[in-house]
């Protein structure tokens, strides 16, 4: 029943105290300027820290919350002046293991609503984690924002006590994390005026018009198969919008512009492999193969670079199963883009699009008759946050709305 404490300017060493300490904090207004100069200094801090560039996640999240990105979103949710936007209280966030910075972005977001935060972050150390947490360090040196005892940072052993304790004198909750793990914890009980956010497990996927291959230039073709790579690369392709599997649409006498996209992917200076990598990738392609997800016939496993293997699209089974990341891309084939809405399943959430209009795209969507897919956003991009993500719009989650009658 012990929690390391990571980050904090409290005085409470233990998990009770640490409640009853910061829970003597206000809830502020929304875009409250303490809060953004804040926001906006770490944003700053973290974009001239040495070596930054090694850290593509890291200098993503610096410009996510650069101050005219701020500037912007405050003036979308502050321009109604019969509404007050306020926090809700006490947020306790649980971060995911797989993606080191994401609490960052709920973090950040709860703390401009208006919030005080309580963020349990991964056992597991990371240099980015290292790298943050000693920028928190530095603003809070002087604490001229007024801002280092609205947030504790900390990690702990699952525990019942503490998570329970945490969950009860919270106001809103914000869960990260694989689906047991989210079900388990929203099983505590929450105060009654208490709200939850709940981000589970998700599959993404991409979607290629061979048509538009065929016009493409070679330097064209290279940076799209770049902006591919990023998208798998990133997080070692853990992260609920990394694309699993991609889905080339054209006639049949089209597909072998895939094969010149999927060896444009490999001719790229691609970082060594792993041998533990491998080892997934070859694990969870034999999974595939036993449960015939992938044609085994029509596929040839690569350890050299990204493993393009040709999926089966009959069957209750997909990439969505046993797929471990690690550089792995299941193939599928169709002739028309909105054949795809049918396969869709109700934990997709990213579909990353090449070569289709916008008209093409919307009238894809109408096709899609269950919850799945949040966000299309061009290849490339698929790991870029957003404030609505799942389709929740974060600030309005995040934030207690006070409407003002205009018969006062």
């Amino acid at each position: 029943m012990k929690i390391d404490i990571l980050f904090s300017k409290l005085r409470a060493t233990t998990f009770k105290e640490v409640v009853f300490e910061i829970s003597q904090q206000n809830t502020w207004k929304s875009f409250d300027d303490r809060a953004i100069k804040f926001v906006n200094k770490f944003s700053s801090e973290l974009l001239n820290y040495p070596g930054i560039n090694n850290f593509p996640d890291l200098v993503a999240l610096a410009y996510w919350f650069r101050k005219s990105k701020i500037k912007k979103l405050s003036q979308n949710y502050l321009h109604n002046k019969s509404i007050i936007r306020t926090g809700k209280g006490l947020a306790f966030h649980v971060s995911p293991s797989n993606v080191d910075t994401i609490f960052i972005y709920s973090f950040f977001i709860s703390l401009l609503s208006g919030n005080y935060n309580l963020i349990r972050v991964s056992r597991k150390s990371s240099d980015q984690i290292k790298i943050l947490l000693e920028i928190f360090e530095k603003l809070s040196e002087k604490d001229d924002f007024q801002c280092a005892k609205r947030f504790v940072i900390c990690t702990y052993e699952h525990d019942t006590e503490i998570t329970s304790f945490f969950s009860k004198n919270s106001d809103i909750r914000i869960l990260w994390g694989g689906d047991e793990s989210v079900q388990e914890i929203s099983s505590y009980q929450l105060k009654p005026t208490a709200s939850e956010i709940k981000f589970p497990d998700r599959t993404s996927f991409s979607i290629i018009n061979l048509s538009k291959i065929k016009d493409l230039k070679n330097t064209d073709l290279e940076k799209l198969a770049i902006a591919f790579y990023k998208d798998i690369e990133l997080f070692g392709q853990q992260a609920c919008s990394s694309p699993k599997a991609v889905f080339f649409i054209g006639k049949e006498s089209e597909r072998y512009l895939a094969k010149s996209f999927t060896d444009t992917v490999n001719n790229l200076q691609i970082k060594k492999i792993q041998d533990s990598q491998n080892m997934n990738r070859y694990v969870s392609a034999t999974s595939m193969s036993i449960q015939k997800i992938i044609d085994k016939k029509k596929s040839a496993f690569n350890s050299g670079g990204i493993t393009f293997l040709e999926g089966k699209l009959s069957g209750d089974k997909s990439f969505r199963d046993n797929h471990f990341g690690e550089g792995m891309v299941i193939e599928y084939y169709l002739e028309d883009l909105n054949e795809i809405g049918e396969f869709i399943n109700s934990k997709d959430q990213t579909i990353s699009v090449f070569g289709f209009s916008n008209e093409e795209i919307f009238k894809f969507i109408d096709t899609i008759n269950n919850r799945g897919v949040d966000r299309i956003v061009p290849i490339g991009a698929s790991l870029e946050f957003d404030h609505v993500w799942d389709g929740q719009d974060l600030f309005n989650s995040m934030s207690r709305i006070i409407t003002i009658s205009s018969n006062i």
